[in-house]
């Protein structure tokens, strides 16, 4: 495909990666659904490829992870609000108090940032992080070396 054509596939096309790594237990809305439209800026042209979905619309767009995408004010909100000890159903339910929008705030999106944040800061942050919470819960933290 040139610089000067598009390709217009499902969301849900593509193929799962849950078969990677079967011990984990993975969700995908990846269907492998053939739906694929290609337009050509030569007068621009739309040609459909195959008009066929493989699953039914989806009822709801907030049901779309796109739509629930956190901006970076909210990325941020959950940084602090991680930082600060708060549990996600916590962070859940001061982001939903804040929330102007009327997007929904899903605790698997919270816990997904959290994870980003974590591995955007590194080992030794995690590290730290972790040590507070279990002292603040009153469980103790014990390191193994070469484990």
């Amino acid at each position: 495909m040139t610089h000067n054509q598009i390709e217009i596939g499902c969301d849900r096309s593509g193929t799962s990666n849950s078969n990677k790594n079967p011990s984990k237990t993975v969700t995908s809305r990846k269907l492998d659904c053939p739906f694929r439209l290609y337009a050509k800026s030569t007068n621009w042209t739309l040609k459909v490829k195959n008009p066929e979905h493989s699953h039914d619309a989806t009822e709801n767009i907030m049901a779309h992870p796109a739509f629930r995408k956190f901006n970076e004010q909210g990325k941020s909100q959950i940084s602090q609000m991680s930082e600060s000890l708060l549990l996600p159903r916590q962070i859940q339910a001061q982001l939903c108090r804040k929330r102007e929008s009327d997007r929904p705030v899903i605790i698997q999106d919270i816990y997904s940032q959290v994870k980003k944040n974590c591995k955007a800061k590194g080992p030794l942050m995690l590290l730290l992080t972790l040590s507070k919470k279990t002292q603040r819960r009153n469980f103790c933290l014990v390191l193994c070396k070469g484990f």
